[in-house]
């Protein structure tokens, strides 16, 4: 009954009432799982109008939203979340849960339904749009969406319609005998029908462009049945049988798995090839054979992972090995680009290069495992030709848009190179760039650039980001850079990247025209402003400031946050999600930019006692600046002194304006919830150096504690520590070299970095390159850096402790063993410590469901004793025998026993 009284009182937030914070209540475990989310907008090609998801709207349910974007027309459908706008923008189609098809006039609440549909496809553009009628006589209807005008085709077995709605492919019964199936192409602005083709069978039917069309096709011809990739142009009279199914390649046979895509001129037809072999069943082991595993040191795979499957290695047997294959449809030929499976990423244009790791290793290993390395190749759709590139391993590289040049990155030089395929001649484009590739304290031993932003049309020019400004680059290096932004990203500490991505189908990178204007990201790294650029692509003027302020609409640095724009096809106008900490993510319209619109209102944070947060900046005992978030309560009082938890894991400052909801914890701390209820949360930036993960954390952590004991209204005394996985290593290691902190909650943490050295991933991989590299950044292994390795390992300072420890951690956890925390925990229970290990047996690395809410409750009440004062309940004053083990759950209040006492240790054994 509170859950649907609060959802009402929301309901009158929605409509503006006026409630102070101090009359709104505390954040309590009834809203969660009630408040609502906006989910899936779209809008109409012209713009004019748009749809969104609410759920939870009512309560366990979802609203279907369809509005005019000028606010005047709106029409709401409970229970429906699926919509479909006509390429005209007249019409919104979605289906009813009786199986019908309903058809809304935009702009009025006039809906034609038609019964019977068993499915319905509307085209990106077009004039027409066709629905499958689940009748006895299979009809197929298409509709004109200009005239109403339909067309009616009987015996429809399926249907094909091109993106550009102008062509229409159907499956019918063959007039002459039924066991037969005809391709009939329709050209529907005209009506006209050919009958392209005639077989037993159809399959893997796609268009390209200019209404190309490919499909797999079977055909009974002199008493046998034969299988082939037919192709079909407008020019044609009927379909042509390119290449047959069953295909040979040095002196291997293969069958045609699937067809996939034209590439982008239409020459060339990419296919899976599956080789030709015999089913054979799992191998079964010998009778009473000893249950034996051999672990080799040239293993390339671990057995670990061979027996969960990596890679084409599989548990039981065969599995399928498909490779990249090419049709050239002129030739009728197939090139075979892929000698082993999984070689290459896909592409559509004429080149790809060879993964550098074969598809059965651990390519976290390649910088030490030299079995799983392969040649890194170049590979042309034209003809097969491989060029080998193998001194690029270690440098991100990608064929351009039109195949012209290879752009990949080289890491001792700090610079991009070009490498021209024609002539194998090599181009340093930014040698004479004065400029950081490299984003600002990236601290990673295997610290990359961003991926450039893409391409001018015809491989004109490269668009580089640099660590704050955008640059256009010639690819033969020629011609000089030129600074998009003008240096202006740098000049102000903001990071320009691009607002939206123009993807070619097919192409890694962005594709744009060389003149007209850009819609620029923008993120300032030192007020956490975000907002929205304009730039000239022909132009070297500083860019044009459309908005910026204390929101997040798109951030993506650290840890992105945020949802790219949404454009309508036809028109200059847009959607945009906004957020502040104190502001529900709602959609908004835009034509420029400058002035947004709203398009959805929720707030349902104005029902309860939200949060606000401040940036705060102080300095490390290093001298170095270092920035954090301050989140405090709505009616927070400076008269008041308050608890402080700190809550951390890398970089959340970029954050600062990010809504987070309320939820139960799930290991990571629910700021919103210890906020409302009379907590300071404080969440400060850690940079971690090589070789000093904890080091790194401790100063971070303990220069925060000591800048905000200073403020008037923090309890210095009552300050504690919250961490989850990276940050319950965190955690461990802050309360081994610190008293500073009067409770500590650890979830998921690494107490023993040596032990942690040799366990495997719940995947079955090894986690040596994670703690050597990119996730501890230890920067050598253990055997080369052992008082390195210990010197970081809480486990080992476990006597140091004077802060109370609640810790938690899942019997099953692939990320971090549970022996981790048995470690710790043992370690503190010898000691004499105060500490409680909550174990819960479902989920994985977090929790979920009742053990989230158990959790909760847990942590809230613990820390709630030692930095509120507040009555310890039993679990924490006497423990639960495992024979009480789900009968009681211990979390009453000790009316006998006020705290905790002292551990287990004899006084002479201390």
């Amino acid at each position: 009954m509170r859950s649907v009284k609060l959802f009402l009182l929301w309901i009158g937030c929605w409509q503006c009432m006026s409630v102070t914070a101090q009359e709104k209540p505390a954040i309590d475990a009834s809203v969660y799982g009630t408040w609502p989310t906006i989910q899936f907008p779209a809008i109409s090609n012209d713009g004019k109008y748009a749809k969104y998801v609410i759920d939870n709207r009512p309560l366990g349910s979802k609203t279907l939203v369809i509005q005019s974007t000028d606010a005047k027309w709106k029409m709401e459908l409970p229970g429906l979340s699926n919509v479909s706008f006509s390429p005209n923008s007249r019409l919104a189609v979605f289906p009813r849960s009786n199986d019908s098809l309903a058809v809304l006039t935009l702009d009025t609440h006039t809906v034609e339904y038609i019964p019977a549909v068993s499915s319905f496809q509307l085209p990106e553009k077009g004039n027409w749009w066709v629905h499958h009628l689940n009748s006895a006589g299979k009809v197929l209807v298409a509709r004109n969406l200009k005239t109403g005008k339909e067309r009616r085709y009987q015996q429809v077995n399926r249907y094909w319609l091109s993106n550009n709605g102008g062509t229409l492919v159907l499956q019918i019964p063959s007039l002459n005998n039924n066991s037969l199936q005809q391709l009939i192409y329709i050209t529907l602005e005209s009506g006209e029908k050919r009958t392209i083709w005639e077989g037993t069978e159809i399959g893997s039917v796609i268009f390209g462009d200019q209404d190309r069309l490919a499909f797999v096709g079977e055909q009974n011809q002199k008493s046998m049945t034969l299988r082939s990739i037919w192709y079909f142009k407008p020019e044609l009279e009927k379909a042509l049988s390119v290449v047959p199914e069953l295909v040979e390649s040095a002196g291997r046979k293969f069958n045609i798995e699937t067809v996939n895509q034209f590439n982008n001129s239409g020459d060339r037809l990419f296919i899976t090839l599956r080789e030709n072999k015999p089913f054979l069943p799992p191998t079964r082991p010998k009778p009473g054979a000893a249950k034996l595993t051999v672990w080799s040191y040239n293993d390339t795979v671990l057995q670990s992972s061979q027996r969960l499957g990596k890679g084409s290695i599989a548990m039981f047997g065969q599995i399928k090995k498909q490779y990249l294959a090419a049709i050239d449809l002129e030739k009728k030929t197939v090139i075979r680009l892929e000698q082993e499976p999984g070689e290459i990423s896909f592409s559509y244009g004429y080149y790809f290069l060879t993964r550098k790791i074969r598809p059965d290793g651990d390519d976290f290993e390649d910088y030490w495992n030299s079995a799983v390395r392969q040649p890194l190749s170049l590979i042309s759709a034209r003809d097969g030709n491989r060029i080998n590139i193998d001194q690029w391993r270690n440098n991100m590289a990608t064929p351009s848009p039109e195949g012209n040049y290879l752009l990949y990155f080289d890491d001792a030089q700090k610079n991009f190179y070009t490498w021209e395929i024609a002539t194998g001649i090599a181009h340093n484009i930014t040698g004479n760039i004065h400029t950081s590739w490299i984003r600002p304290n990236e601290n990673s031993m295997n610290a990359f650039p961003d991926a450039p932003a893409g391409w001018l049309e015809k491989d004109k020019a490269i668009i580089l980001y640099d660590a704050n400004d955008i640059w256009k680059v010639d690819p033969t290096g020629k011609l000089p850079p030129i600074n998009l932004t003008n240096g202006y990203g740098r000049k102000q500490g903001i990071v320009f990247r691009l607002a939206m991505k123009m993807n070619v189908k097919g192409q890694v990178y962005s594709v744009m025209p060389d003149n007209g204007k850009l819609l620029l990201n923008a993120f300032n790294r030192e007020t956490k402003e975000n907002g929205f650029y304009s730039i000239q692509l022909n132009s070297r003027a500083d860019p044009e400031r459309l908005t910026m302020g204390p929101y997040i609409y798109q951030v993506l640095e650290q840890n992105p946050d945020g949802i790219e724009p949404v454009k309508a096809r036809n028109a200059e106008m847009y959607l945009v999600q906004r957020m502040a900490a104190d502001e529900f993510p709602n959609w908004y319209t835009t034509r420029d930019f400058k002035t947004f619109t709203p398009l959805t209102g929720l707030h349902p944070e104005k029902a309860v006692n939200w949060m606000t947060t401040e940036l705060h900046t102080w300095k490390d005992k290093n001298g170095k600046t270092v920035q954090g978030v301050l989140y405090k309560p709505e009616n927070f009082d400076s008269t008041r002194k308050y608890p402080v938890i700190f809550h951390y894991y890398t970089e959340w400052s970029a954050k600062v304006h990010a809504y987070i909801e309320p939820d139960y914890s799930n290991g990571k701390l629910n700021i919103p919830w210890y906020v409302s209820n009379g907590y300071l949360v404080f969440s400060p930036d850690i940079r971690s150096g090589i070789g000093e993960p904890g080091e790194s954390a401790l100063n971070v952590v303990v220069s925060a504690a000591t800048y905000l004991s200073t403020k008037p209204y923090v309890n210095s005394k009552k300050m504690g520590l919250q961490g989850h996985s990276y940050g319950g290593f965190e955690t461990d290691y802050i309360i081994t070299h610190s008293n500073l902190f009067a409770a500590a909650c650890s979830a998921s943490g690494v107490a023993d970095v040596v032990s942690y050295y040799g366990e495997l991933w719940g995947s079955g991989v090894s986690r040596q390159t994670f703690i050597e590299g990119y996730g501890m950044k230890m920067g050598g292994t253990l055997w080369e850096k052992p008082e390195l390795y210990i010197n970081n390992s809480p486990l080992y300072r476990a006597n140091h402790v004077t802060t109370p420890l609640l810790m938690f951690h899942n019997t099953i956890d692939g990320a971090v063993p549970f022996s981790q925390a048995i470690e710790f925990y043992q370690a503190m229970r010898r000691l004499g410590k105060k500490a409680w290990l909550l174990e819960y047996e479902e989920g994985n690395h977090y929790v979920e469901g009742r053990s989230a809410e158990d959790f909760s409750i847990r942590m809230s009440q613990f820390f709630d004793h030692y930095l509120k004062d507040k009555p310890a309940p039993r679990w924490m004053t006497r423990g639960i025998p495992a024979t009480l083990r789900g009968i009681d759950d211990g979390l009453d209040i000790d009316k006998e026993i006020k705290t905790p006492g002292k551990g287990l240790v004899i006084d002479n054994d201390k």
